[in-house]
C-alpha cells in the first residue's frame, strides 16, 4: 500500500499540508491558500472559454467542470490555518452565434450551437435540486448579445455571444475581447496582483484542486506571468492512444525541463493560468490586439495564439511555469483528417515561433528568461524538429535493413540499401505530389495507405532490431542505443505513475506504429498546405441530403430529368417550403406587432445619441440605437456601453469586403512564398541529412573509434547530441518530480509500518492517508 487511492489525481498528496477549500460562505464557495494568511484580500480567478462549434457532448465535459467548482463545498486537510481564499466567476466567448431571424435586418437570433449550450447548462442545473436562475433572456450588447446565468451554489456564468457583423471573428480576437473587458473594465489597477484569468477551451474537463494547484503556484511566486497543467487526451479509437503518449511524452519531458531549466515557452490555451498584472504589461496587452497583415504575422499570431501570447509575457521579464499536479482533459481527434488539419496549425506555427525565440534571444537572456544552457539545449532541439523526419526515415531505414540481411542470410536473397532505399521513399514523394496536386479527400485516403504500409515497416524494423540485439554483443551501437531509450522510458513511467493504466501498454504499441508515420507524414502535409488559412478543425459539416448528394455526383444527374430539374434550378424545393416559410414569417409579424416601444435617454461617453429600447411580454430584450443601429443592452451601464464602443472602435471593428479581400490576398500570397520557401529547405536539408549518413554509414574506411566500438563520425555526432538531450531532460525530470518521490517512499515505508491511518474528508469521499 502506497497511501494513494485511485482519485489521488483530484487532491495530490504532496498537498496534504499546504491547500485547502473554505467553507460555503455569502453563496459562493472560496478555495483557501495558507501561503497568503498575511493579506486579507481574496484572489480573484475569471475562467474564460472559447467555443464556437463545439458539440453537445464537449459542451457538457466543460459545464460539468463548471459545476464541480460551484458545488465544491470544502477541501479540508490536514493541519490547515488559513486566512485567505479565492473566488471565481466564469466568461464563455461564443464566436459567430448569432444568425439573422429573417423577419428584420437588425434582428439576430442565437444559432444551434449557442442554443445547445444553453440547454446542456439546464439539464446540468435541473440535476441539482437547489433553484437557479436560467430564464435564457438575451441582453443587446454592441458585440451582439450576452446571457447571464446563475449557477446552483451561486457562482455566475455570463455567456458573450458574439455577431461577427458586429465584431471581429475568431478564437484570438475572442481573447481580445475578455482580456480587455476583465482587466480594463472588471478590475481595479490595484488589484491586478491578486487577479487571474484562467483560460479554457470548450471541450475541456478539470477538477476543482486543479485550478486550486495552478492559483497556489502563482500565489506563492509573484514572478510568475503565467502557468499551464497537464494536459490528457480525450476519446477512443487508436489515433487518441497516440495522442495520450504523445502528450505523456511532451510533459514528462519537454514542459518539465522547460519549467526547470528556463521558462515554459507554450502556455496552452486549453488550460492555463495567467496573472492580471502580466497581461496588463504595455508590451503584452497592446501588442496581442495588434492586426495581421502579413502571411509571417498570421502564421505566428493567429495559428499561434498562445505561443505569441507566451513569448510576449517572457519579453516583459515574467516567467513561465508548469505544474503537473494540475490535471485537464480534452476532447482529443478521433479521425485521421482532423488530427492532420489540426497539427497542420500546430506544426508550422510551433517551429517558427522556436526560430522567433532564437531571433529574441538577447532580449530573453538580459531579464534573465534562461540561461546559456538551456539556451543550447533550445537550438538543439529545434534543429532536432527540422532533422525529425529524415532521423525517423533513417531509423524505419535501417531496421528494414537488418531485417533483409537477417532473411537473406537464411534464404540466400539480398535486397541491395538502394532498393530498400527506394522503397521507402517512393511513397513519400508520391504523397508530396498529392498534396499539392490532388483534393484534399484524395490526400486523406493517401495518408492512411502510407501510414499503414509504415506501420508493416515499423513491425519488420522492430522484429529486425531485437533480433540484432540478442545475437549480438552488448556493447554494439544498435544494443546501447535502444537499451538506453528502453531504460530512459522506464524511469519517466516510474516518475509518472499516476499514468499508468490498463491500455498503457497498448498506447505505446500505436504510438510506436504510428510515430513514423506521424513524425513524416504529418511533417509533409503541413509544410505542403501552409498556404491553407482555415482553421480545418470544428468547421460546419456539409449538407449531407440526398439532394446535396445529386448535386456533387454528376454521374447520377441523367438518371432523371426531373431530379436534374431540382438540382440545378431548385424550383420544386422552393414551392414545397413555401407554405412553412408563410407561416414562420406570419408567427414572427404577429409578434412584432405585439410589442410596445418606448425610449430611453441614453449618453455615452463618445457617443450622445439616444436608444430605443423594446420591450415585450418577457421584459427587456433588445435595444437600437438609433442612427448607427447598433444594439446596446437596457442593462448595460453607461460605463460599460461606452468600454463596449470603444473597444471595439479601437481594435474589433470587422473589415469591410474590401478591406478583408486585400489583407486575405496579401496573407495568402506571403504563406504561399513560405511555404515555397520551407518546402524547399526542409526538404533540402533532410535528404542531405540521409544521404551524407547512408555515405559516411557505408564507408567503413572512415569509422572511428570510440571506447570498444568502431562508429561512423556522424553517428557518433547524433548519439552525442541525444546523449545530451536526453540527461538533461532526466536531470530536470528527476529533479521535478523529487518532492513526489520522496512522499511517496515516506508514505510507503509508514504504510509498511502498519501505522493507523487517518482520514481526510473531500465532498463525502474519503482519502486514507498514511
Amino acid at each position: 500500500m502506497t497511501g494513494f487511492t485511485k482519485e489521488q489525481e483530484e487532491i495530490p498528496q504532496t498537498w496534504v499540508t499546504s491547500a485547502v477549500v473554505a467553507p460555503h460562505t455569502d453563496g459562493a464557495h472560496h478555495f483557501g491558500k495558507r501561503y497568503r494568511q498575511q493579506q486579507q484580500t481574496v484572489p480573484k480567478v475569471y475562467i474564460c472559454a472559447t467555443m464556437w462549434h463545439e458539440t453537445p457532448e464537449e459542451m457538457r465535459t466543460l459545464l460539468e467542470s463548471l459545476f464541480r467548482c460551484d458545488s465544491e463545498r470544502a477541501l479540508r486537510y490536514k493541519g490547515s490555518n488559513l486566512d485567505a481564499a479565492a473566488d471565481f466567476e466564469v466568461h464563455v466567448i461564443f464566436d459567430d452565434a448569432l444568425v439573422s431571424s429573417g423577419c428584420r435586418r437588425d434582428h439576430s437570433i442565437l444559432n444551434e450551437f449557442a442554443e445547445n449550450f444553453l440547454k446542456v447548462f439546464s439539464t446540468l442545473s435541473r440535476r441539482d435540486a437547489t433553484v437557479y436562475d436560467a430564464s435564457g433572456r438575451s441582453e443587446a450588447t454592441p458585440y451582439g448579445q450576452r446571457q447571464k446565468l446563475r449557477f446552483p451554489h451561486g457562482h455566475t456564468l455570463t455567456l458573450h455571444l458574439k455577431d461577427k457583423n458586429k465584431i471581429r471573428n475568431k478564437k484570438r480576437w475572442s481573447q481580445v475581447m475578455y482580456m480587455c473587458y476583465i482587466l480594463d473594465h472588471r478590475v481595479h489597477s490595484s488589484n491586478h496582483d491578486n487577479t487571474y484569468i484562467l483560460a479554457v477551451d470548450g471541450d475541456v474537463s478539470f477538477q476543482p484542486a486543479s485550478m486550486l494547484h495552478l492559483v497556489s503556484n502563482m500565489e506563492s511566486n509573484p514572478d510568475l506571468g503565467g502557468i499551464c497543467g497537464r494536459i490528457q487526451p480525450m476519446g477512443k479509437g487508436p489515433i487518441v492512444w497516440f495522442q495520450i503518449i504523445e502528450y505523456a511524452i511532451s510533459h514528462w519531458l519537454y514542459k518539465t525541463t522547460e519549467s526547470m531549466v528556463g521558462n515554459v515557452f507554450c502556455l496552452p490555451g486549453c488550460f492555463s493560468l495567467y496573472r492580471a498584472r502580466a497581461l496588463m504589461n504595455d508590451g503584452v496587452k497592446d501588442t496581442f490586439v495588434t492586426q495581421t497583415k502579413s502571411g509571417a504575422e498570421y502564421l505566428i499570431r493567429d495559428q499561434g495564439e498562445d505561443r505569441w501570447l507566451t513569448s510576449l509575457i517572457l519579453k516583459q521579464g515574467f516567467g513561465t511555469g508548469y505544474c503537473a499536479d494540475a490535471l485537464a482533459s480534452t476532447h482529443a481527434p478521433e479521425h485521421l483528417p482532423e488530427f492532420y488539419r489540426q497539427r497542420r496549425r500546430w506544426t508550422p506555427s510551433s517551429f517558427y515561433s522556436n526560430l522567433l525565440y532564437i531571433k529574441d534571444v538577447k532580449p530573453l537572456l538580459q531579464r534573465n528568461c534562461f540561461g546559456i544552457w538551456f539556451l543550447i539545449y533550445h537550438i538543439i532541439i529545434t534543429l532536432c524538429g527540422a532533422f525529425t523526419p529524415g532521423f525517423i526515415f533513417l531509423v524505419v531505414l535501417q531496421g528494414v535493413l537488418v531485417a533483409n540481411k537477417a532473411i537473406g542470410d537464411r534464404n540466400g536473397h539480398h535486397l541491395s540499401m538502394w532498393h530498400i532505399y527506394l522503397i521507402v521513399s517512393t511513397p513519400l514523394v508520391f504523397f508530396i505530389a498529392t498534396c499539392l496536386c490532388c483534393k484534399e479527400r484524395l490526400q486523406f485516403l493517401t495518408a492512411k495507405v502510407i501510414t499503414f504500409f509504415f506501420g508493416i515497416l515499423t513491425v519488420v524494423s522492430v522484429i529486425g532490431v531485437l533480433s540484432k540485439c540478442l545475437t549480438s554483443s552488448i556493447t554494439t551501437p544498435t544494443t546501447v542505443i535502444v537499451g538506453c531509450h528502453v531504460i530512459f522510458f522506464l524511469l519517466a513511467i516510474a516518475c509518472h505513475p499516476h499514468d499508468i493504466k490498463l491500455k498503457t501498454f497498448g498506447m505505446m504499441v500505436a504510438f510506436m506504429l504510428g510515430a513514423p508515420s506521424y513524425y513524416i507524414i504529418t511533417n509533409i502535409y503541413s509544410l505542403c498546405k501552409l498556404d491553407v488559412t482555415s482553421w480545418g478543425t470544428r468547421e460546419a459539416a456539409e449538407s449531407k441530403s440526398f439532394l446535396s448528394f445529386i448535386r456533387k455526383n454528376a454521374i447520377f444527374r441523367p438518371l432523371s430529368a426531373g431530379i436534374f430539374f431540382i438540382n440545378e434550378q431548385r424550383f420544386l424545393l422552393k414551392v414545397i417550403r413555401l407554405p412553412s416559410l408563410v407561416f414562420v414569417w406570419g408567427a414572427k409579424l404577429f409578434k412584432l406587432e405585439q410589442r410596445t416601444v418606448r425610449t430611453a435617454p441614453y449618453h455615452a461617453a463618445d457617443n450622445n445619441k439616444s436608444i430605443l429600447i423594446e420591450i415585450d411580454g418577457n421584459g427587456p430584450r433588445y435595444c437600437h440605437q438609433c442612427n448607427e443601429g447598433d444594439p446596446v443592452s437596457s442593462c448595460l451601464s453607461s460605463v460599460e456601453a461606452s468600454f463596449w464602443f470603444s473597444l471595439i472602435s479601437r481594435f474589433l471593428v470587422p473589415s469591410d469586403a474590401a478591406t478583408k479581400h486585400r489583407v486575405q490576398t496579401q496573407v495568402a500570397k506571403d504563406m504561399r512564398l513560405i511555404r515555397n520557401i520551407s518546402m524547399l529547405v526542409f526538404f533540402s536539408i533532410n535528404v542531405a541529412f540521409v544521404v551524407i549518413y547512408l555515405k559516411y554509414e557505408s564507408d567503413f574506411s572512415k569509422h572511428v573509434q570510440f571506447f570498444s566500438i568502431r562508429i561512423s563520425p556522424f553517428t557518433l555526432l547524433l548519439i552525442i547530441l541525444e546523449s545530451f538531450l536526453l540527461c538533461i531532460q532526466l536531470i530536470s525530470m528527476l529533479r521535478y518530480r523529487a518532492p513526489f518521490l520522496k512522499t511517496v517512499c515516506v508514505k510507503t515505508s509508514k504504510c509498511v509500518r502498519a501505522k493507523p491511518s487517518k482520514v481526510i474528508t473531500v465532498r463525502s469521499k474519503h482519502y486514507n492517508v498514511c
